[in-house]
């Protein structure tokens, strides 16, 4: 009864260290020439009902903030961008993005 106790036991684990092995995943990081004025953004899985957020490293008067054209989407997604603060703009998609899709963001 032991014997079949640890060897279920056993095997759990290595399911679940199979389950959790690594996945392919891109790195995504900040150009060197843009450093200067991206302190943060959203990168890798988020939820279909995600919002895209790029945080500035200097405040942006709110006269000078823009209220389109900061995002580009690959493929396309509707949406609008918020200023949320004086230094992060939110990107929020008019509909769920797609589950398991891969898009590709242009600020």
């Amino acid at each position: 009864m032991i014997r079949r106790y640890h060897l279920s036991l056993l095997l759990l684990c290595l399911a679940a260290l199979i389950s959790c092995s690594k996945s392919e995943t891109s790195r995504v990081t900040i150009p060197a020439e843009f450093t200067d004025y991206i302190s943060g953004y959203t990168s890798g899985k988020i939820s279909s009902e995600g919002e895209i957020a790029v945080t500035l490293i200097q405040p942006v008067a709110k006269d000078k903030q823009a209220k389109s054209g900061l995002f580009k989407f690959t493929p396309a997604v509707s949406g609008k961008p918020e200023w949320v603060s004086d230094k992060t703009v939110v990107f929020k998609p008019e509909d769920k993005l797609k589950s398991g899709k891969k898009y590709n963001v242009a600020f």
